[in-house]
């Protein structure tokens, strides 16, 4: 077809390992505009196990991390924890500790784990590898071109390089090639088709909000839908249009009135009961990096129930595992 399309079956002025390598260059762009999307089509995974160092090595093929899990019963069971990726200004606040691995960076084939974990621990990488190099397949071997109009991309595009080494016009192909590639950008995008993105948070060191539960705690049982009643006034229904659309978008933001707590000292093992001024319970705490230069191991910071404790006027915190008294800054809402 990439013959076809630009009416050079019969010609011989491209060979066929030409042909392969326009198709394979051609192919490269296609995988890296439908990875751009985010809605992990090309995807893989693969585990990797600590040696005693806090050093795993990428796999050869490796293009782009999705995400590090620590399988906490190794791969017997489906127990697992994110871990977190740090910033390069973050690298020495958990350098030199051992523990559990709680985060992670990324540099060049290398992934440093922070505390360095004991040996053994089994992690799973999922990642988006490396385009394929179609000049290794053969002529009856299928790729994945996602769908019609990445064919339609993989064809045109082949088009624009063959015509291009002829010195031919290509304008009509780069207009039909780039359209295509519109068109599969944005059914890539929609794979989830019904499934609008959600908003996720994860906290340092591992605490994930799970995007669903936000949508049914926050938004559906804590904020009413506005009544809905037309006005005969064109102009007063306008403004209650425009009132209720402001309404809809505020029900949309995960914060929209909180509280922020700088150096609540957490002593270790114990339950801190945190003031904050908003007057309901069930308040989350999004907490910061722990503030600790001693510790020796790297524990952790969590937000507990508490019966004992007016919700309406406190949120308990605890740190556990640290081995002293730590610091953290909690954004309350």
């Amino acid at each position: 077809m990439c013959k076809q399309q630009p009416d050079m079956e019969g010609q011989e002025s491209i060979s066929d390992g030409e042909w392969a390598r326009m198709i394979s260059t051609v192919y490269g762009e296609l995988y890296g505009a439908v990875a751009d999307s985010g809605m992990r089509y090309f995807e893989t995974a693969t585990t990797l196990v600590a040696d005693g160092t806090n050093v795993l090595s990428e796999p050869s093929d490796h293009l782009a991390t999705v995400g590090l899990d620590y399988l906490v019963t190794g791969s017997s069971t489906g127990e697992r924890r994110a871990l977190v990726e740090i910033m390069a200004q973050e690298r020495n606040r958990l350098s030199g500790l051992s523990g559990e691995a709680r985060a992670f960076s990324l540099v060049d084939d290398r992934i440093l784990l922070f505390p360095t974990p004991p040996t053994g621990h089994v992690f799973e990488l999922v990642y988006i590898p490396q385009p394929p190099k179609l000049t290794s397949f053969g002529s009856g071997d299928a790729v994945d071109v996602v769908g019609p109009d990445g064919e339609s991309f993989l064809v045109w595009g082949v088009t624009v390089l063959a015509k291009g080494k002829e010195e031919s016009d290509v304008s009509l192909a780069k207009q039909e090639r780039d359209a295509a590639k519109a068109r599969l950008v944005e059914w890539a995008a929609m794979r989830a088709f019904n499934e609008p993105r959600r908003p996720a948070s994860m906290s340092q060191y591992g605490w994930a909000m799970d995007a669903a539960d936000w949508w049914e705690r926050v938004v559906s049982r804590r904020l009413q839908a506005p009544v809905v009643i037309r006005l005969a006034d064109k102009d007063a229904e306008r403004v209650r249009q425009s009132h209720a659309e402001c309404i809809g978008e505020l029900q949309t933001i995960p914060v929209i009135r909180g509280t922020l707590r700088r150096d609540i000292e957490l002593p270790d093992g114990v339950n801190v009961p945190v003031p904050h001024s908003l007057g309901r319970a069930g308040v989350t705490a999004w907490l910061s990096v722990v503030q600790s230069d001693e510790a020796a191991t790297v524990g952790s910071v969590i937000q507990i129930s508490d019966a004992t404790v007016d919700g309406t006027k406190y949120v308990v915190l605890r740190a556990s595992g640290w081995g002293q008294t730590v610091h953290v800054d909690a954004w309350i809402f």
